[in-house]
C-alpha cells in the first residue's frame, strides 16, 4: 500500500517486502 505517497514498488523496498 502507498502510505507515504511513494510508488508501490518504492514502498515495498522500504518495507522490505
Amino acid at each position: 500500500m502507498v502510505e507515504g505517497g511513494y510508488s508501490n514498488i518504492q514502498v515495498e523496498k522500504i518495507s522490505g517486502a
